[in-house]
């Protein structure tokens, strides 16, 4: 599989991405290398592949951060509901915090209130509140932010307000950017 890094501007933000997202449905002309890839990228959504969606997310953050990778925290976006989230998150970020080193954030960010997902409109606009950052453990901290998917950029975006007042670098990693 082909997985350098790719680095996009989204709404002026600089991402990392494992890769672009394409409808299988719609594009035929894909190498067996590209669907395996979209494979583990699509069943990580419906909470599988953990384990491989990890070493591929892992292998771009220390292409990215080599040396100073341990000097970050991995914490992911939450899902729109809290079962959701453990499930797909919780074992995932073991994985690529015991592979890259970087301490493991995934309960910096807690969702305590569920909704529903709106890809590409990110979080219901009336559940946007619905998270809530652990001050404590984010304070002074170098973020490596991560989401599945972006395509619109509003989730990440309400995130990011919220973490830079507190945190001392903020970065963000996902496995797909809609195209």
């Amino acid at each position: 599989m082909n997985n350098s890094l790719i680095n996009r501007i989204i709404n002026g933000n600089n991402y990392l991405l494992v890769s672009d997202y394409y409808n299988l449905d719609e594009y035929y002309d894909i190498e067996f290398s590209d669907l395996r890839l979209k494979t583990i990228i699509s069943e990580f959504k419906h909470c599988k592949y953990q384990k491989e969606a990890a070493n591929l997310v892992s292998r771009v953050l220390i292409e990215r951060y080599e040396d100073n990778i341990n000097k970050y925290c991995f914490v992911t976006v939450p899902c729109s509901n809290r079962l959701k989230t453990e499930k797909k998150y919780n074992g995932f970020s073991k994985i690529v915090s015991s592979i890259t080193g970087m301490e493991n954030g995934h309960d910096f960010i807690i969702r305590y209130k569920d909704s529903k997902p709106k890809y590409g409109f990110g979080f219901e606009s009336l559940t946007y509140y619905s998270i809530e950052l652990d001050i404590k453990k984010i304070n002074n901290k170098k973020i490596v932010l991560f989401d599945d998917f972006i395509c619109s950029g509003n989730t990440v975006n309400y995130i990011k307000k919220r973490l830079s007042w507190f945190c001392k670098d903020l970065n963000f990693v996902f496995l797909e950017k809609k195209v």
